[in-house]
């Protein structure tokens, strides 16, 4: 015995039903020939006299911070107290510390915060020195 079934279906109808899948399945590929664009974020490093003293920021492991794509901006916040500083640590903070630090990268390191020294301890050149790099001085608070 032998069938024969006839199947009735339209030539074009399969063909665009071929396209339609077919598009829908490789929509997904594209044609990315770019990294990944990460969405770098500015980051502050906290430093103080009595946490963790000088650690955090100096230059090899701010040149390490600086050197992740995700780091926009690297900002510099003093913490704690600073009164305890005289005239010659400020200056020696200044040239030893945080000179080295924004050396690595002074576009994109800065400072932000106060340094409440004690009222006249720092020198009109240190005092100028930070201000241009974005800490206020501020008088001490009792």
């Amino acid at each position: 015995m032998h069938l024969k079934q006839k199947i009735s279906y339209k030539l074009s109808r399969l063909a665009t039903m071929a396209m339609i899948g077919g598009t829908t399945m490789m929509g997904g590929c594209g044609n990315d020939n770019g990294p990944d664009t990460v969405d770098a974020k500015d980051i502050e490093i906290e430093f103080s006299l009595l946490r963790n003293g000088f650690d955090a920021i100096t230059p090899d492991t701010l040149r390490i911070i600086a050197a992740r794509p995700d780091v926009a901006n690297i900002y510099l916040v003093p913490v704690d107290i600073w009164y305890v500083l005289s005239p010659i640590g400020i200056h020696n903070l200044r040239q030893n510390v945080l000179e080295p630090a924004i050396a690595v990268d002074p576009k994109r390191i800065t400072g932000r915060g106060n340094f409440p020294f004690t009222p006249g301890a720092a020198n009109s050149t240190d005092s100028l020195w930070y201000i241009q790099n974005n800490w206020k001085i501020i008088p001490r608070q009792r």
